[in-house]
């Protein structure tokens, strides 16, 4: 919110229109609630997406709903879930190969 005000230059209630308010809370679920670093990605991934997404004129709000869905539905905790995932799971590998390295 204080990237966007700072970005807009003013803040009125006439710019929180019901297609931001749906765009932010997006990036939040996909990047992963209650996280800070989830929202950053979030907002990027889905910017990007979207933008990547404009050569289907019509359609790339279609594709781009089926994306955040399949990420809701095959990632609860959102994309910042699957980077500690990996990370746990990197963690735990390493521990496995390396002398030294205790597993919790």
């Amino acid at each position: 919110g204080s990237l966007f005000a700072s970005f807009q230059g003013y803040i009125s209630p006439e710019i929180f229109v019901t297609t931001y308010s749906f765009g932010f809370v997006s990036m939040l679920v996909v990047g992963g609630l209650g996280s800070v670093p989830g929202a950053v990605l979030g907002a990027v991934i889905l910017t990007f997406l979207m933008e990547a997404l404009r050569f289907l004129k019509e359609w790339y709000m279609i594709v781009y709903a089926t994306c955040i869905l399949l990420t809701i539905i095959y990632s609860p905790r959102g994309l910042i879930g699957i980077v500690e995932t990996l990370y746990e799971r990197l963690r735990i590998q390493l521990g496995k190969s390396v002398p030294g390295i205790s597993r919790p």
